[in-house]
């Protein structure tokens, strides 16, 4: 997180408490009543030091979403924060067709069956990103086509899914489809 979190750990006369873990929690509601699970939770504790502070330095999760955060340390727990932390995704890494463009139609009609494409980061959260398709002679997709594939440019929605509704192609020959986002490639075989 770009501000990282400094905890004061003090006794009942106020008195700061040295050389003490200090572990955060991720919560998904203002209360901190509801744990964030999975959330790929990471430099969540810290010693405090000798005035009683608890000041962390690599605090981070990697799930997409919005949390709270609670304090604890030995079994004192401190109030909810009031603010919520934003995770938001990290680039996108990895293409995937969850519905492969299939059948076989004539010149600039319409794909029968509409490729989705899903963009997802390393850490598994769904990305909104640009993806393009285009179309390959050979299934390693080295070799372009010569003709040109249409509707083939959209950008996936906050679920990470590029769902194309008007692909087609304008040429008369077995094509492969390839989609991009201009840094990762994934082809259809």
């Amino acid at each position: 997180f770009s501000t990282q979190p400094v905890v004061l750990l003090t006794d009942i006369y106020g008195d700061g408490i040295s050389q003490t873990p200090v572990t955060l929690s991720l919560f998904t509601d203002t209360n901190c009543s509801i744990s964030a699970e999975s959330v790929g939770l990471g430099g969540n504790t810290a010693f405090t030091n000798n005035t009683g502070y608890a000041s962390f330095s690599s605090f981070n999760a990697t799930k997409a979403g919005s949390y709270y955060v609670k304090a604890s340390s030995s079994g004192v727990n401190s109030t909810c924060s009031s603010q919520a932390l934003s995770v938001s995704a990290a680039s996108v890494s990895s293409l995937s067709f969850t519905t492969q463009p299939a059948g076989s139609v004539s010149a600039g009609t319409l794909f029968t069956t509409q490729p989705v494409v899903f963009a997802q980061d390393s850490y598994g959260n769904a990305v909104m990103v640009l993806i393009s398709l285009s179309a390959c002679i050979d299934s390693s997709c080295n070799n372009a086509a010569q003709g040109a594939i249409s509707g083939n440019s959209i950008n996936s929605n906050s679920s990470g899914y590029a769902v194309f509704t008007s692909v087609s192609y304008n040429k008369a020959q077995t094509i492969y489809v390839k989609a991009s986002n201009g840094m990762l490639s994934l082809n259809l075989s």
